[in-house]
């Protein structure tokens, strides 16, 4: 039961972290090609 949580939570965290970066990456892009 707890390692279902726990699998479940490293799932989520492991989603967060997915979509962070592909918004930082996506709001780097126009940054970088407007300082380059």
């Amino acid at each position: 039961m707890l390692l279902a949580q726990i699998a479940m939570v490293e799932r989520l965290c492991n989603r967060a972290d997915y979509t962070l970066t592909t918004a930082l990456v996506y709001l780097s892009k126009p940054y970088s090609r407007e300082s380059s």
